[in-house]
C-alpha cells in the first residue's frame, strides 16, 4: 500500500499479485478531516488487513494430507523478481514439529535430504499443484509394472500444502465493489517438499540417466491426463537413493488435469512454458495468438532444447563464463530464428558449438542422437499418435548407438 501525492492530492494504492487498484484523489488541504481520518484508519489497521499472514517470527503453522506441522523459514533458495503473478519462492525450512501421519520412510528421506518451502501466489480457480501430486498416485495405481516405475520415485514428495484464504487478491476487490473474472483471482499457497539437487549439477552418465528419468516419467503422466506444459532445466531435479541418481519431473504449476471438472487453468492453447525450451511452432505468431493446441510433442521438444541448454552452457555444475544460446532468452523472435539454425545444422551435421567437457560423453553417445532422431521424428508430416510411439522409437534409437537404457 502506498500514497500517490500530485500537488496537495492524494491518491491511496493498493498493488498485489493480481494488479494495482487507486483510489480517487483526495484534497488534504481542502478536505483535511476525511485525510486525517483516512490517516487514523490506516494507523489502526490490523496486521491482517495489510495482507499480512499470521505468523510467529519466522515460524508459520500448516495443515496438509498428513496433519498439521510447524515450519521455521530459512535462507531463500530462488527469487521471484516482480510485482505480479504467481511470484514462486523457495526458501530451506527446518521442520519444528512433522505432521504425525507422515509415513515413516518419507520421514527417513527428510531427515537425510532436508526440506524447502514453495510460496506462490496460485490462480485460485484453478487445480493447484497439491491436487496433481495427490491424483497421481491414483492414476497409476493400474499401469503395467514398467509404467509405474517411471513415475514412482520421479515426483516430487510433497510433506504438506496449505492456503491462506485471507490472503486472497479478490477479498479486496469484493469489498470495493470492483468486478474482476474469478480466473484473475489469487491466493497465496505454501508448500513443503523434500529438497532436490538440480539436473544442471550432474554431469555424464548420471546426468543422462536423470533426464531420461524426466523423459519416461512426462511421458507416462501425459498418457493418465496429467500435462506438465513446462520442461525447463529448472524443473528437472534429482536425488540420491542408495547411491544410485534417480531423475524428478517437477514444478507443476502449469500443468492441467485432464478429466477435472474445475480446472480453469491454462487451456490447451494457452502460451506456456519457459522461453529458451520452448517447441518452435509455440514460437510462431498462430501460437502467440493462442491458435495452436500445446500436444505432447510441445514437451518433447522441450527436452531437446532442455539437452543442448545444459550440454553447451555447464561445467563442473556451474555455467561457463560467455555461455552460447543467449538469444534464446532474448525474445520470442531472435529464439525462434537462432533455435531454428540450431536445429538445421545438427541435421545437416553442420554444428559449430561443442559441448562442454562435462557432456562430451553423453553428448557423443546418446545426445546427439536422441536430438536428431526427435527432430525426424517432429518434421514428419503426420505427428506419431501416442507418447508410447514417440518414447519406442527414441528407445530403439538411442540404444542401436549402443546405450544402455536399463
Amino acid at each position: 500500500m502506498a500514497m500517490v501525492i500530485v500537488d496537495s492530492v492524494v491518491h491511496l494504492w493498493w498493488y498485489d499479485r493480481q494488479g494495482g487498484i487507486q483510489t480517487h484523489g483526495l484534497d488534504f488541504i481542502e478536505d483535511l478531516p476525511h485525510f486525517l481520518v483516512l490517516l487514523i484508519a490506516l494507523q489502526r489497521l490490523p496486521s491482517k488487513g495489510w495482507g499480512k499472514i499470521h505468523t510467529t517470527k519466522s515460524q508459520i503453522h500448516l495443515e496438509g494430507q498428513y496433519g498439521g506441522m510447524d515450519i521455521e523459514l530459512g535462507e531463500r533458495l530462488v527469487t521471484y523478481w516482480g510485482i505480479q503473478g504467481r511470484a514462486t519462492n523457495i526458501l530451506e525450512v527446518k521442520a519444528v514439529s512433522l505432521p504425525p501421519l507422515i509415513p515413516l520412510g518419507l520421514k527417513e528421506r527428510l531427515e537425510t535430504q532436508g526440506m524447502v518451502a514453495k510460496l506462490l501466489w496460485a490462480q485460485s480457480k484453478r487445480v493447484w499443484e497439491s491436487k496433481i501430486l495427490q491424483e497421481i498416485p491414483k492414476r497409476i495405481k493400474d499401469l503395467s509394472e514398467e509404467d509405474r516405475d517411471a513415475v514412482e520415485g520421479h515426483i516430487p514428495d510433497m510433506i504438506t500444502s496449505t492456503s491462506f484464504p485471507d490472503c486472497e487478491t479478490s477479498n479486496i476487490r469484493n469489498d470495493l465493489g470492483i468486478p474482476v473474472e474469478d480466473i484473475e483471482n489469487r491466493v497465496l499457497i505454501i508448500s513443503v517438499f523434500r529438497k532436490l539437487r538440480p539436473i544442471t549439477e550432474l554431469e555424464g552418465d548420471e546426468f543422462w540417466r536423470a533426464f531420461w528419468d524426466c523423459v519416461l516419467c512426462h511421458g507416462v503422466l501425459w498418457k493418465i491426463g496429467i500435462r506438465h506444459r513446462d520442461i525447463s532445466t529448472a524443473n528437472l531435479m534429482y536425488y540420491r537413493y542408495k547411491g544410485q541418481v534417480m531423475g524428478v519431473l517437477n514444478d507443476y504449476d502449469l500443468s492441467t488435469l485432464v478429466g477435472s471438472d474445475n480446472d480453469d487453468g491454462p487451456s490447451g492453447k494457452d502460451w506456456t512454458g519457459t522461453l529458451p525450451y520452448m517447441a518452435l511452432e509455440l514460437l510462431e505468431p498462430a501460437a502467440l495468438a493462442g491458435h495452436v493446441e500445446h500436444t505432447y510433442h510441445h514437451d518433447f521438444e522441450a527436452f531437446i532444447w532442455v539437452l543442448t541448454w545444459v550440454a553447451h552452457r555447464y561445467q563442473g555444475g556451474k555455467e561457463i563464463p560467455n555461455p552460447p544460446f543467449n538469444l534464446w532468452k532474448a525474445d520470442n523472435e531472435k529464439c525462434l530464428l537462432k533455435k531454428r539454425v540450431f536445429r538445421d545444422k545438427l541435421i545437416t551435421k553442420q554444428l559449430e558449438h561443442r559441448p562442454t567437457g562435462s557432456y562430451a560423453s553423453v553428448w557423443q553417445s546418446c545426445g546427439k542422437v536422441f536430438m536428431r532422431t526427435a527432430f525426424f521424428i517432429l518434421a514428419e508430416e503426420e505427428k506419431l499418435d501416442t507418447v508410447d510411439e514417440y518414447l519406442g522409437r527414441m528407445k530403439k534409437s538411442i540404444e542401436g548407438s549402443g546405450k544402455d537404457l536399463s
